[in-house]
């Protein structure tokens, strides 16, 4: 009695070209993976400072409306686009929140002469405020390198 075994194979387990393919199709997919985390970390940051930027412009409507509770004139709180923060103390609640404003946008959005701050305020019945905020956002790859936030409510 004769057993015939079945007739061995040319290859027997894994090739190290097969290898070397896996290891080149898992580090391309990484590499993809690692250009997108990156992608979305800049446009978190973007995120961030736009949000910061509202957070800013809201505190200083929330300040202009409870003075104007105090019969305060909101015209005091208009001001030209100013980019840095004020030099000298500021006398008047009005003045120390103006300051407090442009040191918080310099403080949280970059100092220099790309983050400003601006207030307009129109006279109209009920009166209208516009409140802008102007950053340097260059980090991101596709977005414009300046950001300008503008807010106009009524009072």
């Amino acid at each position: 009695m004769q057993l015939k075994y079945p007739p061995k194979s040319l290859q027997s387990g894994i090739g190290l070209i097969e290898v070397m393919m896996a290891v080149l199709i898992l580090a391309i997919g990484l590499l993809g993976v690692a250009s997108m985390q990156a992608m979305t970390l800049k446009g978190t940051q973007s995120s961030h400072e736009r949000t910061v930027a509202l957070i800013a412009a809201y505190s200083l409507l929330d300040a202009m409306r409870s003075h104007r509770l105090d019969g305060t004139s909101l015209g005091a709180y208009e001001m030209t686009e100013t980019c840095g923060a004020p030099t000298g103390s500021p006398t008047t609640g009005i003045e120390k929140d103006k300051a407090s404003w442009l040191s918080n946008l310099q403080n949280n959005l970059g100092k220099g002469a790309s983050t400003c701050g601006k207030v307009v305020v129109h006279t109209a019945s009920p009166p209208e405020v516009t409140v802008s905020v102007r950053w340097d956002d260059s980090r991101v790859k596709e977005g414009a390198s300046e950001q300008l936030l503008e807010m106009r409510v009524k009072l």
